[in-house]
């Protein structure tokens, strides 16, 4: 009912799941933020397939979670600010479950009705995203360059090698960020068991994502330095994401995923 009552008269008379739907656009970068709408409902069916022979133990305790959602809700209303009550939707979901199926089952909501703020979309990010990690990633570039012989200069966000002018808009992207994110988040729940391994990994998923922006300028200045500028300035700028940073993170959450189940493993023998 909360998600589909038109609830903000003053936004087109939308309702939280209308507003959030045409928020999600390809415009302010969060059009990935459509795809948990779909993913949400999969995540719920793998939590109860996981959980169905549990036993019930449905608990009054879970009503403090709605009340507690429903003022995030009501609140939202009140200064007609929709993020607010997607803020305060994951409470719904997990007062929700713990109302009608206890606490055990509860928790293991958790994940999925979190995963549900990744629809909300956050002014500036793309702004932050692309201002602090470019001013980084350019010092590294520079730094890295000049380590290696490299005919390299650099005026602001302007890198210049071989005389070949390159402007730095954006080394990650809400994009690439997005997509992060949101597989670091689902890989660390579904391949990590205990808390502490889940946020570990899911916590080296930023550097990860640092690193590949920061080698997918690298290697664009190493390309131009060694003579292949119509390679890197066209086809390998275009195809960068998929043919590096992608890769990387991938590989990365893969990579430590091994060594924090390899450290377990030489505890318990």
């Amino acid at each position: 009912m909360f998600f589909v009552y038109h609830a903000y008269p003053t936004i087109d008379g939308k309702s939280l799941a209308g507003w959030t739907w045409h928020a999600c656009n390809s415009e302010n970068g969060f059009l990935h933020g459509r795809i948990v709408f779909f993913a949400f409902p999969i995540m719920c069916w793998i939590m109860w397939a996981r959980n169905k022979e549990k036993a019930i133990d449905p608990s009054y305790w879970g009503m403090i979670y709605l009340v507690l959602g429903m003022l995030f809700f009501w609140a939202s209303m009140r200064i007609i600010q929709p993020r607010l009550a997607l803020l305060g939707f994951p409470l719904l979901v997990i007062g929700f479950t713990h109302y009608l199926f206890g606490g055990k089952i509860a928790k293991q909501m958790l994940f999925p009705a979190f995963f549900l703020w990744l629809v909300i979309p956050v002014p500036g990010l793309n702004t932050a995203l692309t201002g602090r990690a470019v001013v980084w990633t350019i010092e590294f570039c520079y730094q890295t360059g000049r380590f290696l012989g490299w005919d390299l200069t650099r005026e602001g966000s302007t890198l210049i090698i071989q005389e070949k002018t390159m402007v730095v808009r954006e080394s990650i992207g809400i994009r690439l960020f997005a997509f992060t994110i949101t597989t670091s988040a689902i890989f660390a729940n579904y391949r990590q068991r205990g808390w502490w391994r889940k946020v570990t990994l899911f916590a080296l998923s930023f550097p990860l994502l640092f690193f590949a922006g920061y080698f997918r300028i690298l290697f664009i200045l190493g390309l131009v330095q060694y003579g292949k500028v119509d390679f890197a300035m066209r086809f390998y700028h275009d195809w960068a994401g998929l043919l590096v940073i992608f890769p990387t993170v991938v590989l990365g959450m893969l990579f430590f995923g091994w060594l924090i189940k390899k450290r377990e493993r030489s505890q318990l023998s």
